[in-house]
């Protein structure tokens, strides 16, 4: 396969290498308007380099963008990425364009103007703080858009949801388009289905793209019955002791 990467960036790094190891025997491209990046970025692949103006049309002759199978635009311009991406689909109709953005809200742009795929570096980052920092609180984690599922994550501490067993939970989700999978703290999978969440514990919901919020509020709904008949439990014993 042909593979042209465009830019110098060090995401083009992690994309290159990332190119060479699916495709060992594949030709790969580098442009960019840096010589000495270029060819440092090339020759960690065994790769061609061209210099350039990645806009210009000479440029696109020089690298032969009409035989290509994969382009990835990862630049440290958003811009750049957005309309080389635009370039590469509608002008060249290359197979598979892929689109790094370091501004998350650019993703939406990048994909109407041509990108078959929108990689955010910055999204994983976020998600990963989120989750490491968030207690009690749904997590939506950052997926690709192509694998086309939600993926939320909870991580146990209040006592109002220990003791709650992950068939419970399949329980409130029968009828909807997601499945609950738990984890203990230490990463192990939760295999009992009668199995009472711990401190610590993540429970992890998967649903199809966009239904995945449903989900998680008829979760939120069970721990708020279980909440009230807890505390309808202790308020007896506190009269009838």
């Amino acid at each position: 396969m042909r593979h042209i990467i465009v830019g110098s960036s060090h995401y083009a790094q992690l994309a290159i290498l990332a190119v060479r190891e699916a495709d060992p025997a594949g030709l790969v491209i580098v442009i960019d308007r840096s010589t000495e990046a270029a060819e440092r970025l090339a020759a960690s692949v065994g790769g061609k380099v061209i210099v350039g103006d990645p806009t210009d049309p000479r440029i696109h002759e020089a690298a032969e963008m009409d035989k290509a199978d994969v382009i990835i635009a990862a630049s440290d311009s958003d811009a750049l990425n957005i309309k080389v991406a635009e370039i590469a689909k509608k002008t060249y109709r290359i197979p598979i364009v892929i689109t790094l953005v370091n501004n998350p809200l650019n993703q939406d742009e990048a994909m109407t103007r041509g990108s078959d795929y929108v990689i955010s570096p910055s999204s994983p980052l976020q998600s990963h703080i989120k989750a490491i920092i968030s207690t009690d609180k749904w997590v939506k984690a950052t997926t690709p858009e192509f694998f086309g599922i939600d993926l939320y994550l909870y991580r146990v501490v209040k006592s109002s949801i220990l003791g709650i067993t992950l068939s419970q939970i399949r329980e409130e989700l029968r009828g909807y388009e997601a499945y609950a999978i738990g984890l203990t703290k230490t990463g192990s999978l939760i295999r009992d289905p009668s199995y009472e969440l711990r401190e610590g514990d993540v429970i992890v919901i998967v649903a199809p793209r966009g239904m995945g919020e449903a989900a998680v509020e008829k979760i939120r709904s069970l721990i708020a019955r279980i909440q009230r008949i807890r505390a309808e439990m202790e308020s007896r014993r506190s009269v009838y002791p």
